[in-house]
């Protein structure tokens, strides 16, 4: 009886259960839907599909209204057109400084700014936002967006306008112009300016707002978002004089460039001596003509340094297959920059003295003799007979081969004829100062006749006379065919001689400093980066057909240039029969 009572009441509890639910559904899946939807509806998500949005958000309601006299309000509210985030509100730039700082806050569309502190009376303010105040789902910046405001009874209302003479093409992100009051040097290391104004992708700049004074005004490209000056990668422009701003003044002119390095320092060296070569990368471009070396090491043996732009590369002759650690001593201008501990790996191996990929085609025309540049210093002898040029006949080509004074450059002259010839170079046939010989290539040598190219005439027409010029003439593919350093006169004509047909480009450099290198400028002597001329056009050169440009240079950029440094073949041959090593100096091109 009991077991009959709790089957018909379990089965009443489900029957009861199955009624509930059957008319009760609707309303649970109506309120589940419901619930899904409004969570959904909260939640800040990107679109998917369409362009990706490239748009910075937009104010669309400011109160109190942007550039406000008379301002007396304890906070201001923004509302932008679409979501955004606020990062980083440290950096937002406030002139002048109000401490303690405001409190910025954003909710959704909205940002807050709350004062803590009463603000100075009769003062425009000026609020400058950077790259702190982004759209929610690209991160586009609000870029220049600066909310101003006076507590007096006008807003300071001079502006300068202005540009950049940039060293490079492309202007780096978040370049700014900067203003200080304070006139102290060392401001543009320590503080942040006084006001701000975003450089544009062109290269001009406007900066508003200005209250009439003295200003140090500068440019900064800032790499970690602080508005001064304090790494050395971040490019920066200044003028030697302070500006006097009185009226709108348009015609500033700011060079862009990355100061110079002071102090000299490796960066960068090899783990061991291999093949008698160690080889060391410098933190700044070395000059021929002021920067000398000398290598010391321990135990004692000769060690010859030569180096061009930044790199340096050091032989040891007579470098013994049993030493073990050597302890280099480097040397620069008297003075020891560095001591490297280091090893010998091996000595002297076979490997390609000519660049395999800049030789395995090239083209010359008839009358000009062929060079080819090694990439390893060579004083021996040169064993002709490891070397033929062979025509499409098969036929062997008699020819002359020279070595010039750098010590890399071989001219290979002969009577060609306009046809495509093979230049075989057997194993040993050159032979380093390390005393590595070279492993066999072949080059691809396709001779032109001479009515395929043109005769060039350069003609130089200065302003004034400077104390050095370096002149640079390139290809269309940006590579040196030609530099010489200019003196003493106010016009030059420079001799190309017969040259293939094509386009090529003159550059040259205002050597101020007569080092022979261009040199950028630096904060801490307050030198500006040594001009460049670009030549507007270039020169075209036509087949069988002679060539004379004027040029009259107008020196307004900028722009680093290697050049190519010599030596002299006495003098390392005197340090090589010497039983020490003696500092070694390179020499500038004829």
């Amino acid at each position: 009886m009991m077991n009959n009572e709790m089957i018909i009441n379990k089965g009443a509890f489900i029957n009861g259960i199955s009624r509930f639910l059957h008319t009760h559904l609707r309303s649970f899946l109506y309120l589940f839907i419901l619930s899904f939807l409004m969570n959904a509806c909260a939640v800040i998500s990107a679109p998917t599909g369409g362009e990706k949005d490239k748009i910075a958000p937009k104010a669309i309601k400011i109160n109190p209204q942007n550039e406000t006299v008379n301002f007396n309000a304890k906070e201001i509210n923004i509302d932008f057109d679409e979501f955004i985030q606020l990062q980083n509100p440290q950096n937002i730039l406030i002139t002048p400084d109000i401490n303690p700082k405001p409190v910025f806050t954003s909710n959704r569309k909205s940002l807050n700014i709350k004062f803590k502190t009463a603000l100075d009376s009769n003062t425009t303010f000026s609020i400058f936002f950077g790259s702190e105040l982004k759209d929610y789902t690209e991160g586009n910046p609000t870029d220049n967006f600066t909310y101003v405001f006076s507590t007096g009874e006008y807003i300071d209302s001079l502006k300068i306008k202005g540009s950049i003479q940039n060293y490079e093409d492309k202007l780096p992100q978040n370049t700014y112009a900067i203003l200080y009051k304070d006139l102290r040097d060392s401001v543009f290391t320590t503080k942040r300016p006084n006001y701000i104004s975003r450089i544009q992708t062109d290269g001009t700049f406007e900066i508003n707002h200005l209250k009439e004074g003295q200003y140090q005004i500068f440019a900064l490209a800032d790499n970690n978002s602080n508005y001064y000056y304090d790494l050395p990668t971040e490019a920066i422009g200044f003028l030697k004089e302070n500006i006097q701003v009185d009226s709108n003044s348009q015609n500033i002119i700011l060079p862009l460039f990355i100061p110079e390095v002071a102090q000299i320092r490796i960066i960068e060296k090899d783990k061991a001596i291999q093949n008698g070569i160690f080889n060391i990368t410098w933190n700044k471009t070395l000059s021929p003509k002021t920067d000398q070396f000398e290598i010391v090491s321990l135990p004692e043996t000769k060690a010859l340094a030569f180096f061009e732009d930044k790199t340096m590369r050091i032989y040891f002759p007579n470098l013994q297959t049993d030493t073990g650690h050597i302890q280099l001593f480097v040397k620069h201008n008297g003075k020891i920059v560095d001591s490297i501990e280091t090893k010998l790996t091996s000595k002297k191996t076979s490997n390609i003295f000519f660049d395999s990929i800049q030789y395995k085609s090239i083209k010359q025309l008839q009358s000009n003799p062929l060079k080819l540049v090694a990439s390893k210093i060579s004083i021996a002898d040169i064993d002709t007979n490891k070397i033929y040029i062979i025509d499409t006949s098969e036929n062997k080509i008699p020819f002359s081969i020279t070595q010039e004074e750098d010590f890399k450059t071989y001219k290979l002259t002969g009577n060609f004829l306009p046809q495509n010839y093979t230049i075989y170079i057997l194993d040993s046939c050159f032979l380093d100062l390390a005393g590595n010989f070279n492993t066999a290539q072949q080059i691809s040598l396709s001779v032109l006749d001479n009515k395929k190219g043109g005769n060039l005439l350069i003609n130089i027409e200065l302003d004034t006379i400077y104390p050095n010029l370096i002149f640079i003439l390139k290809d269309n593919q940006g590579k040196v065919l030609k530099n010489e350093f200019l003196s003493n006169s106010q016009t030059f004509k420079i001799n190309i001689g017969l040259i293939q047909a094509g386009e090529y480009k003159v550059e040259l450099i205002r050597d101020d400093n007569q080092n022979e290198i261009w040199n950028s400028g630096s904060f801490i002597n307050k030198t500006l980066p040594e001009k460049i001329y670009y030549h507007p056009t270039p020169i075209i050169v036509k087949e069988n057909w002679d060539a004379e440009e004027t040029i009259q240079p107008k020196f307004d950029e900028v722009k680093k240039s290697i050049l190519n440094l010599q030596n002299k073949k006495q003098e390392l041959n005197q340090q090589i029969n010497n039983n020490s090593s003696i500092p070694f100096q390179n020499r500038k091109l004829k």
